[in-house]
């Protein structure tokens, strides 16, 4: 019996120290935060985490301290006050009854680089990779990766991985947003983080939060797509995938909820050419709804305009890359927005993929300059202001047109060289009253285009590379190209 009672009192023994480890919950961070970070400077610092309830956390970063007692839940939340530029990499720990500790930590810019796949496009892959990567390392280049995930529900924590910029760690990484970041870094002289959310292949629903989708009615039907999905789900996971909408942003954005960032850069639109009317109203939902979570509505948000696409067509027709060109650009209305025009970085025959990553990377961080920084720099590409009729032509007026108009050879990785006279300008189209759209003389004079037609006797509209894969050669003296634009708002 004694035995017995002896072993009875072993097991309570047992049972009790393992109640205890599991009532016990060590001190942890939220995922975002990680060895090789930067944080952004110049603005507070929140950090939060998870511990036992009624637990007292203690923060310390550099010179910085802070300190705060868990919630009931367990939840911890601590704000440090601003900091200049840290170059030379700092321990963060956060310290309760257990210690986390996060090494190299940097601080400088950090910004968000999402969409789909020429986002998600590699470095590895792009033109001039093996030079690039030859000059990828960059002990103040962070680069972060947000893995695919998506949810029916905002999730309020994901595990990142965060790395210094190496020939390695950068061949795999998204190559606009290395190429920006490496320019930026280097323009600033801080560290720059950037940050890498994006899935090939999704639209920009699945990126879009909720509430803004309820605030629409021409967006309603995303927000019953979304019901039944959740119905679906509850017998079958499977459900939760990238093209629900909402599930890339409750599962790789809401995560990111009060880590700071300076901006966004976003590329993205092709698989929603089909809906690109829709879309006028879908991609200034989401980007408000990132606003939001971030608590700013002046947050740079910096956007890639879709390239050509397919094989260059003789005959003009209608062109949902086109209208989807033009409800990009529509977005700008949004105040501290920025477009990178990219409709001459493809060859005739253009695929999903184009290669020339670099110069779309050259051209948002010539934007982030300018938007985010204010820098004078020429940033901005130039695009339609005005239409005049004189004498049968129409002469068109631009912004940003910089006091000049060139044509200029196309970028190395078209196939065909420019073979126009330094004045002719090609990718004009103009119509009469009867909307039939013919192929137009241009020319350049001083930083307007004089477009005209033998066909077209009273012209009334206008058309700019207003094709799935246009060939262009229209730039301002600062070398960036013409917008995509017309006149008219006719059906197609």
């Amino acid at each position: 019996m004694r035995n017995v009672r002896h072993s009875l009192t072993w097991l309570l023994l047992i049972a009790s120290c393992a109640i205890g480890a599991i009532a016990r919950a060590d001190v942890r961070v939220a995922g975002v935060f990680a060895d090789h970070m930067v944080l952004q400077r110049r603005v507070p610092l929140p950090l939060w985490g998870w511990a036992e309830a009624g637990e007292h956390i203690e923060v310390k970063l550099a010179s910085s301290a802070a300190s705060a007692t868990t919630d009931q839940d367990g939840k911890w939340h601590v704000e440090l006050p601003p900091l200049e530029a840290i170059s030379d990499g700092v321990d963060l720990t956060i310290q309760g009854k257990t210690t986390v500790a996060i090494h190299d930590v940097l601080v400088g810019e950090v910004w968000l680089a999402s969409g789909q796949s020429n986002m998600q496009y590699a470095v590895k892959n792009a033109l001039n990779a093996a030079a690039a990567l030859r000059d990828a390392n960059r002990p103040m280049l962070r680069l972060c990766t947000v893995g695919s995930k998506a949810s029916l529900t905002p999730l309020d924590d994901r595990g990142v991985r965060w790395s210094p910029s190496t020939s390695d760690s950068a061949k795999g990484f998204s190559a606009v947003a290395y190429f920006f970041a490496s320019e930026l870094q280097q323009k600033l002289s801080v560290p720059v983080g950037i940050i890498g959310a994006y899935v090939a292949g999704t639209p920009a629903q699945s990126w879009t939060d909720l509430a803004e989708l309820q605030s629409s009615p021409q967006l309603a039907h995303y927000v019953d797509a979304l019901n039944r999905s959740q119905k679906a789900a509850t017998t079958n996971p499977s459900k939760e995938s990238a093209g629900v909408p909402t599930s890339l942003y409750n599962g790789m954005i809401a995560p990111l909820k009060s880590f700071p960032i300076k901006g966004v850069i976003w590329y993205q639109g092709e698989s929603n050419t089909g809906e690109a009317m829709e879309y006028r109203t879908l991609f200034p939902a989401m980007v408000r709804g990132w606003r939001k979570q971030w608590g700013d509505d002046q947050l740079p948000f910096l956007f890639v305009q879709l390239p050509g696409f397919g094989r260059r067509q003789t005959e003009l027709a209608p062109s949902n890359w086109a209208m989807l060109r033009e409800a990009q650009a529509m977005t700008l209305q949004l105040p501290r927005t920025g477009m990178a025009v990219t409709v001459d970085l493809v060859p005739a025959r253009a695929l999903l993929h184009p290669k020339n990553k670099a110069d779309i990377g050259h051209r948002l961080a010539l934007l982030a300059r300018s938007i985010a920084y204010g820098e004078a720099v020429d940033a901005w590409s130039p695009m339609f202001a005005s239409m005049q009729i004189e004498s049968g032509a129409a002469r068109i007026r631009f912004t940003h047109a910089d006091g000049e108009l060139v044509v200029r050879a196309a970028p190395e990785e078209r196939a065909e060289p420019s073979t126009t006279a330094p004045s002719e300008v090609t990718g004009f189209a103009i119509a009469g009253a009867d909307h039939k759209f013919v192929r137009a003389t241009a020319r350049i004079d001083a930083d307007t285009v004089i477009v005209s037609s033998d066909e077209v006797n009273s012209p009334v509209a206008v058309r700019y590379a207003w094709e799935e894969n246009p060939q262009v050669d229209l730039y301002n003296a600062a070398g960036l190209p013409v917008a995509p634009f017309r006149t008219d708002d006719w059906p197609q």
